[in-house]
């Protein structure tokens, strides 16, 4: 990608009023337009990026607060007179927010002017910096003392690029200058485009994988857990998020790049350190909020990713605002020491919510830039209730006075992945304690066995266990229809003849229970009636689907058991 914060080789047309101030005229004759396509017009028009010309205005991001916009640099400049005091105001077609530097009245900012005497066209003495007053949409730069014949540059002004209402298509960003002495204006310089605002982040989704490509999201259960291993590390992934900018540029770095601004970092053009003119407070930060997360999970997210297919970097950082503040990887247990790179950080919930903060530590404006984030989301088996675990990506910080800065997003969180209760459904499609038949049910819970189906019983817990509710629809069904039965444990079975439970009724019954590896068994007979021929039919019960919390289907223990319905 190029250069978008080249400087604007702009001159201007002044106009100089007879006899205005007594003489003092401040001109700088001639002026040239940007070169267009700028970046976004190369990509829709089907230019490689590398054609785009580097004078083109810089692109902002229309979600920032805090945008720095293309400096204006005029030469051939001349004035009339080098001992009075003259001053410039620059109009922004949005709301200026360049940072408040010192404590002098009125309150000074990093919005500069740089004035460099020039000789022959060519600096000829050192450049003078005037620090701007903004008020709303402008910056007035007062007290300027121009040498007989010089160049002058308007550097460090940030702007509120949200007031565009850029989406998808570019808006530009304008600023007019005028100056002069004694408040008469000799300089005029109509409205140049000194930024495109465009929605710069991706729109919140999944990473994609497989073939076909699906969604990497896997939901987990109760009774089986997602629990880190002291051997292998970390379990199954619960979700990946991708998060990526529009157009190469977008994500900015927090380091000075040849001690001055270029489109991968928030620096402004200007730097001084001392009174803090041009430096930001970080990189560009991502945030991502996790809400449903289990009080018992540990939520693993890597501690660096780097963006497939180019240099760019993202770092966990501690917080919103202030400086960069690496987080550290976990060291324990050892299986999870270097695993996804750099190692991972923990975060545990709060009130069900964890919030993590990336920040970009190197950025890559020759590519765009987009970092899969892998989210863990562990759990040790029947230590945590069922939840939809939920994600919102934005930008960070809101509401702050650090740069860079962004407006709240409006976005929706996204339904990650889900935590469910472990359940069997089991239907019994006849049943009936009527003309002298009786029907015995058995439920077994097989959530002990020999193959790991089910997950293996971690140390201090025991295994899935619980009372069934039996659902009775039919003749003769009891009040209530439902019936809970003693609780089952794990490796047991639980018989009884319907005729105990539900006397007299005929009709289908659905069998709830809570644990998964449930198994049902019925048996209808006429066994010892009189006067009837023995008659007796055994059969094994369905395992239903049923609706998870996110509203899709699942059968348990699998679709191709033999035991299943269809979904």
């Amino acid at each position: 990608m190029t250069d978008f914060r080249k400087i604007l080789g702009f001159a201007a047309m002044a106009t100089v009023f007879a006899g205005a101030s007594y003489g003092q005229t401040v001109s700088c004759p001639g002026q040239s337009t940007p070169t267009f396509p700028n970046l976004y017009l190369a990509v829709v028009a089907g230019i490689a990026p590398a054609v785009a010309s580097p004078a083109s205005p810089l692109l902002l991001r229309a979600e920032g607060t805090t945008e720095l916009v293309s400096d204006v640099v005029l030469t051939g400049c001349t004035a009339t007179t080098t001992t009075a005091s003259a001053a410039l105001t620059v109009f922004m077609s949005q709301p200026v927010t360049s940072k408040p530097i010192g404590t002098a009245t009125p309150q000074l900012t990093e919005a500069t002017l740089l004035v460099t005497p020039t000789s022959a066209g060519a600096p000829s003495g050192a450049t003078v910096p005037y620090s701007g007053v903004v008020n709303g949409s402008a910056v007035t730069f007062t007290g300027i003392l121009f040498p007989s014949t010089f160049s002058m540059e308007v550097a460090n002004v940030r702007v509120n690029a949200t007031g565009t209402g850029a989406t998808s298509a570019p808006v530009a960003v304008t600023e007019t200058l005028f100056g002069g002495y004694n408040g008469l204006n000799t300089l005029n310089i109509a409205a140049v485009t000194v930024g495109t605002a465009l929605q710069s982040l991706v729109a919140p989704a999944f990473t994609l994988a497989g073939s076909p490509p699906s969604a990497v999201v896997n939901n987990a259960v109760i009774c089986t857990g997602n629990a880190v291993s002291v051997v292998t590390g970390l379990p199954t992934v619960s979700f990946s998020i991708n998060v990526a900018e529009v157009l190469g540029g977008f994500f900015k770095s927090g380091v000075a790049v040849g001690g001055g601004s270029a489109p991968s970092t928030e620096y402004g053009t200007f730097v001084n350190t001392a009174t803090g003119a041009g430096v930001p407070t970080s990189g560009t930060r991502i945030q991502l909020a996790m809400g449903g997360i289990p009080a018992a999970a540990t939520v693993y997210l890597p501690v660096s990713i780097t963006a497939p297919g180019s240099k760019a970097v993202m770092q966990l950082t501690s917080g919103t605002t202030g400086g960069f503040s690496q987080v550290s990887p976990v060291t324990s247990p050892t299986s999870l020491v270097g695993v996804l790179g750099g190692g991972v950080a923990a975060f545990t919930a709060s009130n069900g919510n964890v919030t993590a903060v990336y920040e970009i530590t190197t950025s890559d404006p020759t590519t765009i830039q987009s970092f899969p984030v892998p989210v863990y989301v562990t759990f040790t088996a029947n230590l945590v209730t069922a939840s939809q675990v939920t994600v919102l990506e934005s930008y960070a910080p809101t509401g702050s006075t650090q740069i860079p800065n962004f407006a709240a997003s409006a976005a929706t969180p996204l339904n990650a992945n889900t935590i469910t209760a472990c359940v069997t459904n089991l239907l019994f499609p006849f049943v009936t304690s009527q003309l002298g038949f009786d029907t015995g049910l058995a439920i077994s819970n097989t959530s002990s066995d020999p193959f790991g189906k089910y997950g293996a019983v971690p140390p201090g817990t025991t295994a899935p266990a619980g009372a069934c509710t039996l659902n009775y629809y039919g003749a003769g069904a009891p009040s209530p229809a439902a019936v809970a039965t003693p609780s089952i444990a794990s490796g047991t079975t639980y018989a009884f003849v319907n005729s105990s439970v539900a006397p007299g009724f005929q009709g289908y019954v659905i069998v709830q229970c809570p644990f998964i590896g449930g198994h049902g068994f019925g048996f209808v007979t006429n066994l010892g009636s009189a006067g009837n021929s023995a008659v007796a039919q055994g059969y094994n019960a369905l395992s239903m689907p049923a609706a998870n919390s996110s509203g899709t289907k699942r059968i348990f223990p699998s679709a191709t058991n033999t035991e299943g319905l269809p979904q």
